[in-house]
């Protein structure tokens, strides 16, 4: 996690602000979902849009890869969500898979605005049952996994990867596991462009995150 005043300074003032968004564009039509996330901030002592850290002691390990950045700095926003959903064709009889899942947050946000259900795959065994916890809670159509091979990737039409603090090794290795989804199936990812001869990517886009701007990048597979 950065020591930088400033910089921390600023990413909790874009956190708060993202923070609003997603109770307005999200939250306001799903307020159990707005409200799992505002118990769970207060209870680990964070801003409701992620604050100042995303990845606690148990993701202490993952570099960010951004010279800039110590340590990634808040969550995928909602708003930016909504977008990816869009971008995946999620919807109602679809399932996704969220890799690298972490608390689990991002993908109920997707099940939740499309409709869709799949499953979040989370190595962190905290990590894991806290987003087990919610699904249940929430009644979310997604189940949680370890690893990427406990999925039935056949059976999915998108996958997700909030990859910004992931090492190229490890993102290669997430890659080649993912060429079990079907032809045609979309993959979104966040900071890194899923390089792999099995994707191409199709589009780009930038977004604002509690850390700054980053691009996101969708790819099919061929």
């Amino acid at each position: 996690m950065s020591s930088n005043p400033s910089f921390l300074l600023k990413t909790t003032l874009r956190a708060a602000g993202l923070g609003l968004v997603d109770a307005v564009s999200v939250g306001l039509w799903h307020p159990r979902l707005a409200a799992w996330r505002a118990v769970e901030s207060l209870r680990r002592g964070v801003a409701p849009a992620g604050g100042a850290r995303r990845f606690d002691a148990h993701l202490a390990a993952r570099r960010t890869g951004q010279p800039q950045l110590a340590f990634v700095q808040g969550a995928t926003p909602w708003y930016a969500l909504r977008r990816v959903a869009r971008v995946l064709g999620l919807r109602p009889g679809t399932r996704f898979v969220d890799v690298g899942a972490a608390d689990g947050m991002a993908a109920a946000v997707l099940a939740v605005l499309s409709g869709a259900s799949g499953y979040a795959v989370e190595p962190q065994d905290a990590l894991r049952l806290r987003a087990e916890q919610m699904y249940r809670a929430l009644g979310v159509p997604l189940g949680c996994a370890a690893t990427l091979r406990a999925v039935p990737l056949s059976s999915c039409h998108a996958a997700f990867g909030g990859w910004t603090c992931l090492d190229p090794s490890t993102r290669q290795h997430l890659l080649d596991d993912l060429t079990a989804l079907p032809t045609g199936s979309r993959l979104v990812t966040v900071t890194h462009a899923p390089q792999h001869p099995a994707f191409r990517v199709v589009t780009s886009w930038r977004a604002t995150m509690p850390w700054g701007r980053d691009e996101l990048f969708a790819a099919e597979r061929t």
